[in-house]
C-alpha cells in the first residue's frame, strides 16, 4: 500500500509540472505575424502628372511665354540692325556729298556702339577722311590725302555691301573696307552677331556674293 501511494504521488507530481510547463509555454511565446502587404514604389512624375493634370489655361500659359519670348527676340535683332543700317547709309552719303567721291571703308569709332562715323572716300586721285555724327549726320571733321595707288570703283558699293553683309549675319556692324588682295576685289564686314560673337563677312565687290562668313576671334 505505501509503493501505490508513492507511485500515485509521483504520477501527480509529474502531471503538475507539465501542467505548470505548458502554462509557461502559452503565456512567453505569442505567434509571430508578418505584413504580408506588398510595398509599392512611390508614383513617377509622369503618374503625378496623370494623377493631376496640368489645367489647359497653366499650359497654354505657358507655352504662350516661351513662344512670345523667342518671337519677341528676332524683331528686336532685326529692328536694331535695320536701324543701324539706315543710319550707316545716311552717313556715307553725306561723306560721298562732301567729298564728290566714293566710300571704300567705314569704322565706327570707340566700337560697335561709338557714335561716331569714320568713312573714307576716294576721288581723282585723293582719298578723305571723313567724321560723321552718327545721330545728327553732321560732318565733324575731313581732311583729304593724295593716294597715288589706282583705285577703280567697284560695282558693289560699301554699304550694299554692308547691308548684304547684314542680311547674312543678324548684327550690328563695325568696320567695313575694301580690300583687292588675295582673292581679288571685295569688302571685308566685321560685325558684333546676335550670339555676341565677332563675325567678319566677305562680300565679292563685283558680283555681291557672299564668299566668307565666320567668327573672327581676333578682333
Amino acid at each position: 500500500m505505501e509503493e501505490v501511494m508513492k507511485l500515485y504521488l509521483k504520477t501527480l507530481t509529474s502531471m503538475v509540472l507539465v501542467g505548470l510547463l505548458v502554462t509557461a509555454c502559452s503565456r512567453n511565446e505569442q505567434p509571430i505575424v508578418i505584413d504580408q502587404t506588398p510595398i509599392s514604389a512611390p508614383p513617377s512624375q509622369h503618374e503625378q502628372n496623370m494623377q493631376n493634370p496640368q489645367p489647359d489655361s497653366a499650359a497654354a500659359t505657358q507655352n504662350n511665354t516661351v513662344d512670345n519670348a523667342v518671337n519677341n527676340a528676332v524683331p528686336q535683332i532685326t529692328t536694331v540692325a535695320t536701324d543701324q543700317m539706315q543710319s550707316i547709309k545716311n552717313a556715307i552719303l553725306v561723306a560721298q556729298n562732301q567729298t564728290k567721291g566714293y566710300a571704300t571703308d567705314f569704322e565706327i569709332q570707340g566700337g560697335h556702339l561709338g557714335s561716331v562715323y569714320e568713312i573714307e572716300t576716294f576721288n581723282g586721285g585723293l582719298e578723305h577722311k571723313v567724321l560723321v555724327d552718327a545721330k545728327s549726320g553732321q560732318v565733324l571733321f575731313s581732311r583729304a590725302e593724295r593716294e597715288f595707288k589706282r583705285k577703280g570703283q567697284p560695282a558693289i558699293s560699301l554699304d550694299k555691301a554692308i547691308e548684304i553683309a547684314q542680311q547674312s549675319v543678324a548684327g550690328q556692324v563695325f568696320d567695313a573696307s575694301l580690300d583687292r588682295e588675295y582673292i581679288g576685289s571685295h569688302y571685308e564686314v566685321k560685325m558684333i552677331g546676335a550670339d555676341g560673337q565677332p563675325h567678319e563677312v566677305v562680300v565679292d565687290a563685283q558680283t555681291g556674293q557672299v564668299l566668307q562668313s565666320f567668327v573672327d576671334y581676333d578682333d
